[in-house]
């Protein structure tokens, strides 16, 4: 909200009220024990995640609600939002990705924020104390990166076996490290660049199949 002047309660709130329906939604699906965003580990490094800035976002959207809600005196409504906070986090525990649990590990670090000025409310009561310690120690982050890292390395292997099946499965890997003919020049002019790209990309291409 800030626009360069000084941010009021009610510029956040009003800021917070176009994504109102939105956070309802999103509470009601925290409910669920897990998401699953029918992710298709075969597709390799070239799978598409485009549910991880949202749900990081929308755990930012609910840390500013949190704190409306405590700056009214609203614990209980604070309380909801830091619940529905750790139930994401918990939720894509299963995600079997580095990024994934990156992530996770962010929206925690966000959580905990908005955790610790929850705990200095007066108004805080001690079965709201008590569902937020137990939303903390539901959540478990060694064994989904140990699981993310399994499965990275089979991701790498399954890589390197279409690599050496066709140039075009070498030159889409290749991209993926911003490499490929798709990545950004040198400053030499279009013709120059594209020269450039095909010449750094056969030479790679030569050194890998020696």
């Amino acid at each position: 909200v800030r626009s360069g002047g000084t941010n009021t309660w009610d510029e956040v709130r009003q800021a917070l009220t176009p994504c109102s329906e939105s956070l309802d939604l999103v509470r009601e699906a925290a409910q669920r024990p897990t998401l699953d965003f029918q992710l298709d580990y075969s597709v390799g490094f070239s799978l598409l995640l485009p549910h991880l800035a949202p749900q990081k976002h929308a755990v930012q959207l609910l840390t500013t609600e949190a704190l409306c809600d405590l700056h009214a005196g609203d614990a209980a409504g604070a309380t909801t939002n830091i619940l529905t906070m750790l139930s994401l986090v918990k939720a894509t525990a299963d995600e079997r990705l580095a990024i994934s649990q990156l992530v996770r590990i962010a929206m925690a670090a966000i959580s905990m924020s908005a955790t610790w000025e929850l705990l200095q409310s007066p108004d805080l009561k001690d079965d709201q104390l008590v569902a937020v310690q137990r939303g903390w120690s539901q959540l478990g982050f060694i064994q989904p990166a140990a699981q993310s890292l399994s499965m990275e390395r089979a991701l790498n292997l399954t890589m390197l076996k279409r690599m050496r099946q066709s140039s075009t499965q070498f030159q889409q890997a290749l991209s993926l490290g911003g490499s490929g003919p798709g990545s950004s020049g040198m400053g030499f002019g279009n013709i120059g660049d594209m020269v450039l790209r095909e010449t750094i990309l056969g030479t790679k291409q030569a050194s890998w199949r020696l």
